[in-house]
């Protein structure tokens, strides 16, 4: 059997419209039922036309070969079998495989298309997404006094004249989004240990008449359980309550 388009033995079953058309061109008209099935159809008439020439040059080659068997001798019986191989006609590779096998391989680099094009969909959601909590980030630290400079060769974020040096754009929106939570983490401690009283903490069951945290030390106010703060969520969404561990 014959599987090289390009091989002389298939120069008569090339199906040559087909292999032309490019996989949207043989999606297309596969979801055409009519017209794929036209196709099907001349490749089936292509096919039987193939068997029908194939069955001529193989009588063709028989009889050459008979001749020959007959009527030469050769020193070298090898090369005289070798050659008679070479010039035996091949059996061309059938238009209706051709067909099934370009729209399976139409489906595959659709399928392989669409799914390029949903994960390049995904990464643009994503890197909208970081863009926007930078900007707010941003937005948040230049309101609390933080300088962002990106215009310098190294960008550099800083406050109270410490400077952080940012070696590309994907630290820098990662450096402002984590300096936007720890701000707003402290802010919120803070406001909650301002006054100066305890506060209660999550596992706080185990203690007997506790006052409760005062969010500066290791231990509540009974001793009895070491308390720190936990914080959840960012900056824009904050959580942040005292916990026993």
């Amino acid at each position: 059997m014959c599987d090289d388009k390009n091989d002389p033995g298939c120069s008569y079953s090339t199906f040559d419209p087909l292999w032309a058309m490019t996989d949207d061109q043989v999606f297309l008209a596969f979801e055409n039922k009519d017209g794929w099935q036209a196709m099907r159809e001349r490749a089936c008439a292509i096919d039987s036309e193939n068997r029908a020439a194939q069955a001529h040059a193989m009588d063709a080659w028989n009889v050459l070969k008979k001749h020959f068997d007959c009527n030469a001798s050769f020193a070298d019986k090898k090369k005289y079998e070798n050659a008679m191989k070479k010039v035996r006609p091949l059996a061309p590779r059938p238009a209706l495989d051709l067909l099934d096998y370009r729209i399976k391989q139409a489906e595959q680099r659709k399928r392989e298309k669409e799914s390029k094009q949903k994960d390049e969909l995904a990464k643009n959601a994503e890197n909208a997404k970081k863009m926007r909590k930078y900007l707010s980030a941003v937005k948040y630290l230049e309101a609390r006094g933080w300088v962002i400079n990106i215009e310098r060769e190294t960008p550099t974020i800083s406050k109270d004249g410490l400077d952080k040096s940012i070696v590309d754009s994907d630290r820098l929106i990662e450096l402002a989004t984590e300096e936007a939570f720890t701000e707003a983490v402290n802010e919120c401690i803070s406001g909650m240990t301002e006054s100066g009283e305890f506060t209660s903490f999550c596992g706080d069951d185990e203690c007997s008449s506790c006052a409760g945290w005062n969010g500066v030390d290791n231990r509540c106010e009974c001793g009895n359980r070491r308390v720190a703060w936990t914080r959840d969520g960012d900056f824009e969404r904050l959580n942040v309550y005292a916990e026993a561990w």
